[in-house]
């Protein structure tokens, strides 16, 4: 869609989590859900249709190579159903979960929460079980 879809979407996800500042996400500021940072990226020139979704999901564990043979097996199972991937950030050297988020008539900002609940849900069980 949109600039209008995306700023619609963010102040409902804000509305319903009940962060009082929409204007703060939209000015790339991050949310903090559980022990998640998330950042919402939007980018009209790329592709006004998507908003990429990374979610700060802290350090890797101690064993790295374990962590990363992990990491990459459940990139994988991710890819080949295209929800999404996992990053080490190359900065920071947390592990970030990355998705991307349609916007569209039916997009909205408990969808959206649903999305980032599941995924992440998702995602961090099948690290804990392999880990």
């Amino acid at each position: 869609m949109n600039t209008s879809e995306y700023k619609r979407v963010v102040q409902e996800l804000c509305k319903v989590v009940g962060f009082g500042s929409p204007k703060t996400l939209l000015d790339g500021g991050r949310l903090k859900i559980d022990d998640y940072l998330v950042s919402l990226i939007y980018d009209e020139s790329v592709d006004s249709n998507l908003l990429q979704v990374y979610i700060d999901m802290g350090p890797l564990p101690d064993n790295q190579a374990a962590a990363y043979k992990t990491l990459l097996m459940i990139n994988f199972k991710l890819s080949a159903s295209q929800r999404g991937s996992l990053s080490v950030h190359p900065q920071t050297g947390h592990l970030f979960y990355s998705f991307r988020y349609r916007l569209d008539q039916q997009a909205s900002g408990q969808a959206l929460l649903d999305s980032l609940i599941r995924f992440v849900g998702d995602v961090g069980l099948e690290a804990l079980a392999t880990v």
